[in-house]
C-alpha cells in the first residue's frame, strides 16, 4: 500500500489525497498484465472512502459498507498472504475452495468502482455551473443501479440532492480552487487508472464466472 502523509491532515481528520489514489491504483497494476495486486487495490478504495464521505453525512452508510469490505479482505490477506496477493490468486484460490469471502467482497467495490469512475468523469468533463446532482444520478443509473432494488435507487435519487457544489469538491479534492484545465487533467488521469484496474478485474470475474455472486 502506498504510503500517505499523516502530516497533510491535522486533527486526525481524514483529507482526501487524489495523488495517493493515483499511485496506489498504478501500483496496482504495473507488475502484472492482466492482474491486479489486491493490496494496492485496498489502498486506492481506502482513498476513495474519502472522497465518498466529501459526498455528505447522507452517504456514511456507503463508507461503512466500503469500510467492511475493505476491512474483511485485509484480514483474509493477513491470514493467508500468498492466495490473497492478487485478485486472481484470490479467485484462484477460493474457487478451489467452492468459498468466496473475498471475492464477494471485492465484488461489490468493484461494482462501486464503475459508478465512481463514472461520477468522476462526470465532474472532469461539467462546470462549477453543473448541477452535480444530475452528474450523480446519471452516472448511478449506467452503472449501480441495476444492482439495486426501486427503493434504493429511489434513495439514492433524493440522497442527490444533498451533494456538495462541483466546486465546493473540486476545492476538498484540490485543497484551492485551480483552473478547469487542471482539474480536467488530474480527474482525467484518475478515471483512466481506474478504468484500467476495473476492466482487469471484471476480466478475471468474468473467467471464473464470479460476477452473480452477489
Amino acid at each position: 500500500m502506498v504510503e500517505k502523509d499523516e502530516n497533510s491532515c491535522d486533527g486526525g481528520c481524514e483529507k482526501f489525497r487524489i495523488d495517493v489514489v493515483i499511485q496506489n491504483l498504478e501500483a496496482s497494476s504495473e507488475y502484472h498484465k492482466e492482474d491486479v495486486e489486491l493490496v494496492h487495490f485496498i489502498g486506492a478504495y481506502e482513498e476513495l472512502n474519502k472522497f465518498i464521505g466529501l459526498l455528505g453525512k447522507i452517504f456514511h452508510f456507503v463508507q461503512a459498507d466500503v469500510r467492511e469490505k475493505t476491512n474483511k479482505l485485509l484480514d483474509l490477506r493477513r491470514k493467508n498472504p500468498d492466495s490473497y496477493r492478487s485478485v486472481k490468486s484470490m479467485v484462484t484460490y477460493e474457487s478451489k475452495q467452492q468459498h468466496y469471502p473475498g471475492s464477494k467482497a471485492l465484488l461489490g467495490l468493484h461494482r462501486a468502482l464503475e459508478f465512481i469512475a463514472s461520477f468522476i468523469s462526470g465532474l472532469a468533463e461539467s462546470t462549477n455551473e453543473d448541477s452535480v446532482a444530475s452528474i450523480c444520478r446519471k452516472s448511478y443509473e449506467e452503472t449501480l443501479s441495476r444492482f439495486h432494488n426501486w427503493m434504493l435507487r429511489k434513495a439514492v435519487s433524493l440522497a442527490s440532492y444533498t451533494l456538495p457544489s462541483r466546486g465546493q469538491l473540486i476545492t476538498s479534492i484540490q485543497g484551492d480552487l485551480p483552473e478547469d484545465d487542471h482539474v480536467r487533467t488530474v480527474l482525467t488521469d484518475v478515471v483512466f487508472k481506474t478504468q484500467v484496474v476495473y476492466n482487469r478485474v471484471n476480466n478475471i470475474y468474468s473467467e471464473y464466472d464470479l460476477h452473480s455472486l452477489l
